[in-house]
């Protein structure tokens, strides 16, 4: 007989059913897991916003932000070195940035942030 394919959603598994086989994943991810996934989301806007400043790949900056403390969590928390090395910052600063800065205000994982990148 065909193949029929049912997907349901028990807690947080979602379960399928294939060829008479049942399959179960967890949906559910950690904080970790959380928090890498939006360390890589700052990453891909950071260096966007080098690009868009024209700064050539090797020129060092320093990365302003500012969010909510969730984000100010991230930003110092286990992935900061993983940013500072990804983005070539020399520092992550939690405030405004100054004149000079190219900012960005964006929405992350419902988070309203503001992003800034100034040349060293």
């Amino acid at each position: 007989g065909e193949d029929s394919e049912a997907i349901l959603s028990i807690n947080q598994y979602s379960v399928s059913l294939e060829g008479g086989y049942m399959v179960a994943v967890d949906g559910d991810i950690s904080p970790e897991l959380a928090e890498e996934g939006l360390a890589r989301e700052v990453v891909h806007r950071i260096q966007g916003m080098r690009r868009s400043a024209n700064f050539d790949v090797t020129d060092r900056i320093v990365t302003y932000y500012q969010g909510p403390s969730e984000f100010a969590d991230v930003m110092q928390g286990a992935f900061a070195d993983y940013i500072r090395d990804e983005t070539l910052s020399t520092q992550l600063v939690d405030g405004s940035p100054d004149k000079e800065a190219a900012t960005e205000s964006t929405k992350i994982e419902g988070m309203e942030i503001t992003l800034a990148v100034h040349q060293v």
